[in-house]
């Protein structure tokens, strides 16, 4: 499997967010993660680490804990719900709420004392990731409802900030092992989701390259996924951009779900005014329009007025990775409606096909920290491996 090639050494970023000491123990960081960016660690390490937590702690890491070849992988197939199940969405939904009210109980027994060494703060941060994960699921498909539907706009409300709030939280105990107050769901958000929540479908099977992606891993999946590389990435934007403040981090969905709103909590938690605001549209090279004319069909109708926001402002269009760069070519064409101060940038970049590029590597206002091969075999690798064998 190949590895993440870094374009510059890790610390040239880190060193722009961080103190020498913190920037060392992210570093540290980095080798407990997979290619994917779960937690991987030494079986022995795990066995020794599970005997200072409290049971219902215990229990769940191994829930979801896979081993393989001496390596234990805390992303379980209770995070690869949508792939195991695939297309089954009448599984997958209130399995998933199943496992976020499981996780929401398990995270109120976490305490910082037991994150005492970087071992035990990791395994306790996959704890973390599962329910951002889940969060991430059910925001996202709330908005791919409003785009067909209309919804109450105060539970919109709910299922985002109770989605932010989770990322900041994540991040927040990576990187000062403090635990904020996590999010809690109304009953009529987990009711909506399992009950009316309804998934646009490809109308043609050959919309979604290369066969047609099913319905419940085309809603519940991220590219970016992967939190060293936005710890890396926010690094790297603070020493490539040196204009002061961007107003709108726009973020295609769902591959790049997490990248906003992880990057102003990351400058949050170092106190470092960066980011004013994120704004998502739902738009991929994937089955859209050839010729898209303007950013109001990709976003609900019942939110449109949040396009005059985007007037006269500074705006970066961050995507998860760069392949054609169609997709940022789009929407940044789009965007030019409302403003003239629009750049592009992407946290990886796919090299090893060439095609026609739409955005070449030098139009990026920030380069890539990493690049990738063969994407997608590889995240499938990784996921097998990971599962030891349940796919």
């Amino acid at each position: 499997m190949p590895e993440i090639a870094y374009l510059e050494t890790p610390s040239t970023f880190l060193n722009n967010l961080f103190t020498p000491k913190e920037t060392k123990e992210i570093l540290k960081m980095l080798k407990y993660y997979d290619y994917a960016g779960g937690i991987k660690i030494s079986e022995n390490s795990f066995n020794k680490q599970l005997d200072k937590f409290p049971n219902r702690i215990k229990k769940y890491l191994e829930s979801i804990s896979n081993k393989n070849n001496g390596t234990t992988y805390l992303r379980s197939k209770k995070y690869y719900l949508n792939i195991i199940e695939k297309d089954n969405l009448d599984k997958v939904l209130p399995l998933m709420t199943k496992y976020l009210n499981e996780v929401s109980e398990v995270i109120m027994d976490i305490n910082s004392d037991y994150a005492d060494t970087l071992e035990s703060k990791l395994l306790l941060s996959s704890i973390l990731d599962h329910k951002k994960h889940y969060d991430m699921a059910i925001f996202n498909s709330f908005f791919f409802h409003m785009l067909d539907k209309e919804l109450d706009l105060s539970l919109y409300e709910e299922a985002k900030n109770n989605c932010v709030k989770d990322i900041s939280n994540y991040y927040q105990f990576l990187l000062t092992q403090e635990l904020g107050e996590q999010s809690s769901f109304s009953e009529e958000i987990i009711d909506i989701f399992q009950k009316r929540i309804i998934f646009p479908k490809a109308k043609d099977p050959t919309e979604f390259k290369p066969e047609g992606e099913p319905a419940a891993r085309k809603m519940l999946i991220r590219e970016m996924d992967h939190p060293m590389q936005i710890l890396l990435f926010a690094g790297q934007l603070l020493r490539q951009d040196k204009t002061d403040m961007i107003d709108f981090v726009v973020n295609p969905l769902y591959g790049a779900l997490e990248i906003g709103y992880a990057l102003k909590s990351i400058y949050s938690i170092k106190n470092i005014e960066k980011i004013n605001n994120i704004f998502l549209i739902k738009y991929s090279r994937y089955g859209e329009d050839d010729s898209p004319s303007t950013i109001k069909k990709y976003i609900p109708q019942q939110i449109i007025g949040e396009t005059n926001e985007l007037i006269g402002k500074r705006i970066m269009v961050v995507d998860d990775n760069v392949f054609s760069g169609n997709t940022l070519f789009d929407i940044k064409e789009m965007l030019k409606e409302y403003s003239g101060n629009i750049e592009v940038a992407a946290i990886e970049r796919i090299t090893d096909m060439e095609v026609e590029r739409k955005i070449n590597y030098d139009e990026l206002a920030i380069k890539p920290v990493s690049k990738l091969r063969y994407i997608e075999r590889v995240l499938k690798n990784v996921v097998r491996n990971n599962l030891n064998g349940l796919l």
